[in-house]
């Protein structure tokens, strides 16, 4: 996960996401949410460039993701990861790209639609390998090199590191951490109790 830099005449935010290690036996999904929780974090404690009518625009490349790294998804944390980015995180959400998308993108979609309220679903577009569809839809210079834009991942992600060590009093500090059980909302109702633990037992046909 790599936020991308703010482009002149472009309010939108780009936020790009891709495997870095394609092996799945590397792969742990409680790792990459907990990524996401702290560059979000970061992001609120010191915020990028301000936005008057842009928002949010994450970017999934699926390139090397396999069924083997869908088994390895944890749907209590896939819950609390949907809950949080469409009901508390305070950013606005524009859209949703896919990019580089597999033949069992369906399979993928069974497990996350659940989660999804039909605002954010609507949100979703998906391109295949080698498409340039994506270019009609985010400025091709906000983009990483490899894919056509004017942006250097590897220059980000060193940048972000300095970033994310310049707060490491931030969030080693378990006082900010605490949480008020008596203002905590209980939610009987929900319908996704029941979908909870891995996927790695999930038949594949």
């Amino acid at each position: 996960m790599v936020p991308l830099p703010s482009i002149e005449g472009c309010e939108d935010k780009f936020v790009f996401y891709r495997l870095v290690d394609c092996d799945p036996d590397k792969f742990h999904f409680n790792d990459v949410i907990r990524t996401f929780f702290i560059i979000a974090d970061s992001r609120l404690v010191q915020p990028d460039v301000p936005m008057n009518n842009g928002g949010d625009i994450p970017i999934f490349d699926m390139t090397g993701f396999t069924l083997r790294h869908l088994t390895k998804v944890i749907l209590s944390t896939l819950r609390v990861y949907m809950k949080y980015t469409q009901e508390a995180h305070p950013v606005r959400l524009k859209a949703i790209h896919v990019i580089n998308c597999t033949t069992f993108l369906d399979r993928v979609m069974y497990i996350v639609k659940p989660f999804m309220k039909k605002q954010v679903a609507n949100m979703l577009h998906f391109h295949l390998p080698n498409s340039e569809t994506l270019y009609e839809h985010v400025p091709k210079d906000a983009l990483p090199d490899e894919y056509g834009g004017k942006q250097t991942i590897a220059k980000q992600k060193a940048e972000w590191f300095k970033r994310l060590e310049s707060l490491r009093d931030y969030f080693t500090d378990e006082s900010r951490w605490n949480i008020d059980e008596s203002r905590k909302i209980n939610n009987n109702n929900n319908n996704n109790n029941e979908l909870c633990g891995s996927l790695r037992k999930l038949e594949i046909d």
